[in-house]
């Protein structure tokens, strides 16, 4: 009897982990960048040690019906794999035996966007569809400053990114210009819109207008600052230059010819002066005197001949020495990029340019690169060379061991400035000075920013109540503002937000928010930082929430079920031992008692045997009786 009960219960139990077989998706939603790799995930009950041959795994691209990987009773099936994931899907088969379905997609593509479904087959069935999100940021904007004279200016700006954005331009005074712009759109094959606006405006020098791509789909931003003051400057000093080393070519070409002309001059009036001289005297002087006189003349004569190649050389090294001076005036540093971006704890390379002309003699060459900011009374040393090698001593505690300078590329004329692990306090603006048959300098600026790119969520419900407190917490800089909506309101009113600030800089903010979740509605924590116009944000769904609690109820109730059960069965078959054993315990009892009596019945037996004389006596009346009848 044991033994089908242990059975039927195991059955029982078996049928309900198969009833209760769910796929989950820890994540709903993925955002990647164009190019990058995405790996998504869902996950599915396992049980011991996964059977390959019992399980299948299926991926589709839901919205249009693609099929993305297959893998059919643990084998792979690429026969009906879409054209455009062939080559670019991976299956994480390792992660199998942990229960993880781990979809990888490298070089993500703009098409890829969209709603992905998660299917297993594992002794059940279960699905879950997970949305996936393509951006393409206006990271890279090339810029442009020409006067078109009378003291205007003509900026211009062009990126390419996906989706469509919105460029927005601003003064110093962040005043907006975007009318007085023109921008046009332009689409390619890959599907990335190309940018270009315009803005014609008079100014002054010295002044800076704000680029600004605005992208609102994606709640990003990307900005350019153009100088007008860098480009006017390189503009009168590159005229000014040009000017001067004209003015020398023509004064080296005049003075040559003056020269020339003169020396001619000179030699015809001294041939001609001579000539009548020696006619009248020829005869009164000695033959030494006619012998040296008949050399000079001959030697004038040969010098004479000679002397438009004596002045043509005179001419070339004059020129030279102007080209000379004039390659040492224009001697000037430029800068491809004159504003940088990095992200908290990544690293940054900043570079200056300076003109090689065939091999750079290294020991000639002084490299200097400064942080100087508004209000410092001293700037700091972030990193020289000078004679050939690095000097240390001067540089800056900040930068000890972050700042160096790329040594191969200074003999191609770019001085390349590299700072690792970079700091809040990194910000601010670069100076880059080089020494070398010249001097010049050029301002770099650098922003450094920490976007609160992690939230960190927790969930927890108030006991006995309906109500659920949700946690945010981040960190970043600058400071942030988090506000909590659901799908039609705004709920930051209720939400406690404080921050404090970090030994490195950054701001730790943590938002709590207090509320009765609705089942069909979802819940957002945003964190905004206004001055990068940027966010990130959080999401909850209170229908996982909730379904999430009572499985944990049902999960709950079914194992106090299932152990009452098998309290059952324990206390069962410990009565049916127990009666076996007193059973076993009162046969030898009766046995000593019949070898001690022979001749003693039990009671029970003559009870069966007066009880059978009797019914025998009955019958025996009843068919006397009907005999009689």
């Amino acid at each position: 009897m044991g033994r089908p009960l242990f059975l039927y219960i195991f059955l029982l139990y078996w049928h309900f982990l198969n009833a209760l077989f769910t796929v989950e998706a820890p994540q709903s939603l993925f955002t990647v960048e164009q190019g990058h790799n995405v790996t998504m995930e869902c996950t599915f009950p396992v049980n011991g040690k996964l059977e390959f041959r019992d399980l299948s795994v299926s991926w589709e691209k839901k919205d249009e019906s693609k099929t993305v990987y297959v893998l059919h009773r643990g084998e792979e099936d690429f026969t009906n794999q879409h054209i455009d994931f062939r080559g670019r899907i991976k299956l994480l088969k390792e992660n199998l035996n942990l229960g993880q379905s781990l979809l990888q997609i490298t070089d993500v593509k703009l098409r890829d966007a969209g709603v992905y479904c998660c299917v297993i087959f594992y002794g059940g069935a279960d699905y879950k569809t997970i949305h996936l999100k393509v951006k393409a940021p206006y990271r890279i904007i090339n810029k442009g400053v020409v006067s078109t004279g009378h003291n205007e200016w003509k900026l211009t700006c062009q990126s390419e990114g996906y989706p469509e954005a919105e460029v927005i331009w601003q003064n110093r005074n962040h005043e907006d210009l975007t009318d007085k712009a023109s921008t046009r759109f332009e689409t390619g094959s890959d599907q990335l819109y190309r940018v270009t606006s315009t803005l014609t405006i008079k100014s002054g020098i010295d002044e800076i207008f704000y680029c600004i791509f605005w992208n609102k789909e994606l709640q990003e931003n990307t900005s350019t600052i153009l100088h007008i003051a860098d480009s006017a400057d390189g503009i009168l000093q590159t005229e000014s230059r040009r000017s001067v080393g004209a003015a020398l070519i023509a004064t080296a070409f005049i003075g040559s010819g003056l020269l020339f002309l003169l020396c001619i001059r000179k030699a015809r009036a001294n041939k001609g002066n001579r000539a009548p001289v020696a006619s009248s005297s020829i005869a009164k002087l000695s033959k030494y005197k006619d012998t040296h006189d008949c050399r000079d003349d001959a030697f004038e004569d040969r010098e004479l001949k000679y002397l438009p190649e004596k002045m043509f050389q005179i001419l070339t090294i004059l020129l030279l020495e102007t080209q000379l001076s004039m390659v040492s005036a224009l001697f000037t540093v430029e800068i491809p990029q004159q504003l940088y971006t990095a992200e908290y704890g990544s690293n940054v390379t900043m570079e200056c340019k300076f003109p090689v002309n065939g091999s750079v003699d290294l020991g000639l060459l002084t490299v200097v690169w400064e942080l100087k900011r508004q209000g410092w009374l001293k700037s700091k040393e972030v990193y020289t060379f000078r004679n050939g090698k690095a000097l240390h001593q001067p540089q800056h505690p900040d930068y000890i061991g972050r700042a160096s300078l790329l040594h191969s590329e200074l003999k191609l004329g770019r001085a390349i400035l590299q700072i690792t692990n970079v700091k809040i306090t990194d910000a601010g603006s670069y100076l880059c000075l080089i020494a070398y048959q010249g001097v010049d300098y050029k301002y770099i600026a650098l922003e450094v920013k920490a976007s609160y790119k992690r939230i960190n969520t927790q969930v927890m419900r108030i006991p006995g109540e309906d109500k659920f407190v949700f946690m945010c917490q981040s960190e970043g800089f600058p400071l942030a503002e988090v506000f909590w909506q659901n799908e039609n309101f705004n709920l930051s009113g209720p939400a406690n937000t404080t921050y404090t600030l970090t030994a490195d800089g950054l701001y730790n903010v943590t938002s709590i928010l207090t509320f009765k979740p609705n089942m069909s509605e979802n819940y957002t924590c945003v964190f905004w930082n206004k001055e990068l116009n940027g966010e990130t944000s959080a999401h909850i769904s209170t229908l996982a929430l909730m379904s999430t609690q009572y499985t944990g109820q049902k999960f709950l109730i079914s194992l106090i079920i299932l152990t009452c059960v098998t309290v059952a069965v324990l206390l069962s078959a410990l009565i049916i031992f127990q009666k076996r054993k007193s059973f076993k315990d009162e046969q030898p009892k009766k046995d000593r008692k019949r070898k001690l009596n022979p001749n003693a019945k039990d009671n029970s037996d003559d009870f069966n045997s007066q009880t059978e004389a009797l019914y025998l006596s009955t019958v025996t009346s009843r068919d006397s009786g009907s005999v009689g009848l």
